[in-house]
């Protein structure tokens, strides 16, 4: 027989002063053949649990429960000095390096006794067997005090803390191999589960029992008297707190209870098929169970039977005892046996002065291998459970789950967690109402068990700490709550505990939240802005009561800006008083209820869904709210940073028409738009007037003129400009049109425009055609349709904008601006037009002039007052005022640009008005000017008596800004002559 660590057996011991049970009918200490309670000195429940697997599963025979009947000597070793536990050694100590090394011990060590004393409060000690698994049962708190502390094996192999922890006076006691064989162990029962067939076939597996002195009993037989054991003793532990659990669990019938496992499902096909199953551990039987920890919906549960028959044995003593899985024994008083163990403290005394505080009790059963199809025998040692000392439980809501109807409370699946040592309880639970009174929870009218769970260490329960799933329970509706929740434990040998609160506090469900949809701003035609936002109310689960809106016009930084906004803050806007309060009341219809009560200009309707959704069209309502805003004007002037936007910032919660005064918490919902102003910038119109193009460049034949952008007149500022173009052509035939009925007038004003060669006179010819018009919508309209956009596109703002012109082009080139503000709205060519006329100037002038001066007259007026008369010569039109004349005086002077003087025409004079003075003047023109054009002058040079010098040259144009007006004609020849008159006396 081999020791196996799939055996892990534990015993409880119990005082012997009651010699009946606590229910009837099951009979007393003379059913079992012994003396009575004053010869007893305790009695003691041994449990035991398999681990099945794939390849062993249920026991071939009867467990055989096993006690060694005489004091044996045990290994015992001590360490004189103290150990700490720290970062040095992992907070570990391989407890088993107490032993001189020798045979394997597999079974570690069987107790442990040492003082513990923590560097802090909160450290805990934890044994670990072979594999480095914690041992169950095992976790001490230790604090900044010494603590006497015992640890029950067997397979302890290390003593480990979660913290900083010194121990001392460590204690130990185990058994070698070699003194193992020397032991006699006093077979005390041999135990099989107790059911049988209709047709039990023979021999029956688990036929041939024993209890204590009595052979040969049937599993019935043999269930009889472990039941009667098993009331004895658990007849002299004190029974739960509520009267409840005390009969319907503490005191119920161990027939009731075993006829109960007799008609489980697997039981029955374990019975009609035992040999079956005991060479075939690997079949699994599949039944439906509660899916998850809130109990809501179902799954199935596949387990081998082995596994079925170890759950059904932890429900409670009396299943375990009836699955052959426990037996009580009474001890009998004798002067070498070491007594009933109450107390942790005692336990460690008798540790420490060498004695073993309890007898060696062993376990063994054979096992059908699947793998090798023999059978083996296998072997555990049990160790001492004392009462668990407190549950430690702490309860938490983790789970949250939606009503099941609209306007019900939700619900709330509780987990308890418990101490370590806990995870081989069972707790009933009970829950106090208003007056104090506890009621258990039920299930199909009986308590009901919890089991606790024993999860992998994870960083929320670093222990792996065990925990009870209690189900789910309604969350209040108003307020926060707790739910006086009370646990009663009672562990697999039927103790119960004390009695322990565990508290869970439950959280309302969280009030709804309203879903905005949108937040279109509205621009309305008596210049006043308003938000309309779309909202939506899911009403699957509640009934609206009401909501309220925070709004605030803000022109500040984006960062936390929307945060900052709450309902309570009501509306900021010119519209309203600053913090007029916005709350809409609903019925349980959810259509609004106060309209007449909200803020003035203020709307609220119920609308279809802006996406209509078959499903939930039903369950959710859908509002629109107009929010006046105020004038354009008064919105705008807020916004004091024009590089940053005007953002309507809005903000929501609601209540439910069963929340009370909850209101939804954050994260709120928020919308937020940009308040854009709609007005147009407003361009200063000037006066008509020309900008020149530059000379033309031959190269490209192009002309180039800068063009200052207009400037506004107020607000909203220009931020760029679209260029629009049309020309002479189209614009004065569109207003010739306009302006004569019939197509003679039409023709005959054309060619006069086209006749003048004054820019001056052309552009007044067409802007008298044009200008009055403009305030004329329609002829407006017509007139910028003719206008196409310029090829630079869209121009930031800037001083000037540059324009191309074909050099070519005769007529003028017409440019109308439109401006468009920060916010992307233009000025309209309608309303707002701003003009100029371009012109590219005429060629340069490059020819020369030709000159000449008469001195004389025929009456003899010039000598007397010392004039002369000019003739200028030009081979094409040029005007009177584009001659420059230039003069000088002295010896000989050859080179016209020589002369220094530049001096005024005293009159420009026509043929007629020459003739007076010269009467043959048109033939000395006719003869003696070289080229067409001609222009006669009146001049007074200064007075000299030397010789007079005279030359001329012609300005193309006389205008300063016009491109030409500094590149005159090469001058003409000089012209000397001696005036004799006006010599200075």
């Amino acid at each position: 027989m081999n020791y196996s660590h799939r055996i892990a057996a534990r015993f409880a011991q119990f005082p012997a002063e009651i010699d009946e049970p606590p229910y009837g009918g099951a009979g007393d200490i003379a059913t079992l053949g012994l003396p009575g309670v004053d010869q007893i000195d305790h009695f003691m429940t041994i449990n035991w649990v398999v681990a099945a697997t794939d390849e062993r599963g249920l026991p071939f025979r009867p467990y055989t429960v096993e006690v060694a009947g005489e004091p044996y000597e045990y290994a015992f070793a001590s360490y004189p000095r103290s150990i700490r536990l720290g970062k040095a050694n992992s907070h570990r100590w391989y407890v088993d390096s107490l032993f001189d090394p020798g045979p394997i011990r597999p079974w570690g060590i069987l107790c442990l006794g040492l003082i513990a004393k923590a560097k802090e409060d909160g450290a805990e000690l934890f044994c670990r067997s072979f594999d480095g698994s914690e041992i169950y049962g095992t976790r001490l708190a230790v604090d900044a005090t010494d603590r006497k502390c015992a640890f029950f094996g067997p397979n302890i192999f290390e003593i480990c803390a979660s913290a900083d922890v010194e121990i001392s006076d460590i204690a130990a006691f185990t058994v070698t191999p070699e003194l193992l064989y020397t032991f006699q162990f006093d077979l005390v029962a041999s135990v099989g589960p107790a059911f049988e067939p209709q047709n039990k076939p023979s021999p029956w597996p688990y036929d041939n029992q024993s209890y204590l002195s009595l052979p040969n009993l049937s599993p019935m037989q043999a269930l009889t008297l472990r039941q009667c054991a098993d009331g004895l003793a658990r007849a002299n532990t004190l029974p739960p707190a509520l009267q409840r659990l005390e009969d319907a669990v503490h005191r119920q019938d161990p027939n009731t209870i075993a006829g109960a496992i007799h008609g489980e499902d697997a039981v029955a096909a374990l019975a009609d098929h035992l040999n079956f199953y005991l060479q075939h551990p690997a079949e699994r039987f599949e039944a439906p169970v509660d899916a998850g920890p809130s109990g809501r919906g179902t799954d199935t549960m596949s387990l081998t039977y082995a596994q079925i028959l170890n759950l059904l044995a932890r429900q409670g003593p009396v299943e375990a005892l009836t699955l052959g899985n426990a037996v009580t024994i009474p001890r009998a008083r004798k002067d070498y046996f070491i007594g009933l163990i109450r107390s942790m403290d005692a336990a460690f005394d008798l540790i420490a002065k060498g004695h073993m505080p309890y007898p060696l009790i062993r376990v063994g059963g054979q096992f059908y291998d699947a793998q090798i199809g023999a059978l083996v025998e296998e072997f555990g040692f049990a160790g001492l459970d004392l009462p668990v000392d407190s549950l430690q439980p702490k309860s938490q809501a983790v789970d949250y789950f939606e009503p099941e109807a609209r306007d019900k409370p939700a619900s709330a699946a509780i987990k308890t967690r418990l101490h370590p040592n806990a995870s081989s309880l069972i707790a009933y639970v009970s829950l106090e109402d208003e007056t104090n009174a506890e009621q258990v929870i039920e299930e199909r009218s009986k308590p009901r068990a919890f089991y606790p769970n024993t999860p992998d260490p994870n960083r929320a329960n670093k222990t792996g700490a065990p925990e009870l799933w209690l189900g789910t329970f309604d969350v209040p509706l108003t307020e926060e709550a707790d739910v006086a929740i009370r646990l009663h434990p009672r562990d697999i040998f039927g103790r119960w505990p004390r009695r322990e609160s565990a508290p869970c506090h439950l959280l309302p469900r969280p009030v709804g939240t309203p879903v905005l949809i949108s937040c279109q701003i509205g621009y309305n035609a008596d210049e006043t802005i308003s938000a309309t936002v779309v909202f939506e109310w899911d009403r699957t689960i509640r009934n609206l009561q009401s909501v309220a809106f925070g709004l605030a016009l803000s022109n500040d930084p984006p960062e936390g800006r929307n945060k900052q906004l709450k309902p309570g803050d009501g509306l900021s806007c010119p519209a309203f008083p600053t913090g007029t309060a916005l709350q809409i009341e609903f019925d349980m219809n959810g259509a609004p209820m106060n309209s007449l009560e909200l803020p003035a200009g203020v709307a609220i309707a119920e609308i279809p869904p802006p996406q209509p959704h078959a499903k939930l069209a039903a369950n959710r309502s859908h509002y629109e709210l107009t929010i006046p805003l105020g004038t354009v004007r008064d919105a705008m002037a807020l916004r004091k940073d024009p590089a940053l936007p005007l953002l309507l910032d809005l903000v929501a919660d609601a209540s439910e028409q069963v929340s009370g005064a909850r209101r939804t918490e954050p994260p709120l919902p928020r919308l937020a738009s940009e308040v854009r102003d709609p007005r147009p910038p407003v361009l200063d119109v000037q006066p008509w007037a020309i900008t020149w193009t530059a000379l033309p460049n031959g190269e490209t034949n192009e002309a180039r003129a800068s063009l200052a952008l207009p400037r506004g007149t107020g607000d909203p500022p220009a931020q760029s400009f679209n260029i629009w173009r049309s020309q002479e052509t189209a614009v004065l035939s569109f207003a010739l049109a306009r302006h004569f009925a019939n197509d003679d007038d039409v023709n005959a004003y054309l060619a006069a425009v086209r006749r003048e060669t004054k820019p001056a006179v052309r552009l007044g010819l067409i802007q008298r055609l044009i200008e009055p018009k403009m305030k004329d919508a329609d002829f407006m309209e017509g007139l910028s349709a003719l206008f196409k956009a310029n090829s630079t596109g869209t121009i930031e703002s800037s001083d000037s904008v540059e324009i191309v012109v074909p050099a070519h082009q005769t007529g003028f080139e017409f440019v109308l601006f439109t401006a468009n503000s920060r916010d992307g709205v233009a000025s309209n060519k309608i309303t707002n037009p701003c003009m100029c006329v371009v012109a590219i100037p005429r060629p340069v002038m490059a020819d020369t002039p030709a000159l000449r001066i008469i001195s004389w007259d025929d009456a003899g007026y010039f000598e007397v007052a010392g004039l002369c008369m000019a003739i200028a010569s030009y081979p094409e039109q040029f005007d009177g005022g584009h001659v420059r004349v230039f003069w000088d005086h002295g010896g000989t002077i050859t080179d016209a640009n020589e002369l220094r003087f530049n001096i005024p025409v005293l009159a420009e004079m026509s043929v007629a008005e020459a003739k007076s003075y010269v009467a043959d003047i048109e033939k000395i023109i006719r003869n003696s000017m070289p080229f067409e054009y001609n222009r006669i002058f009146l001049l007074m040079p200064p007075v000299t008596t030397d010789f007079h010098h005279f030359a001329i040259e012609l300005q193309t144009e006389t205008q300063a800004d016009h491109p030409a007006a500094e590149i005159p004609t090469p001058r003409s020849q000089i012209t000397s002559l001696y005036l004799r008159g006006g010599i200075v006396r």
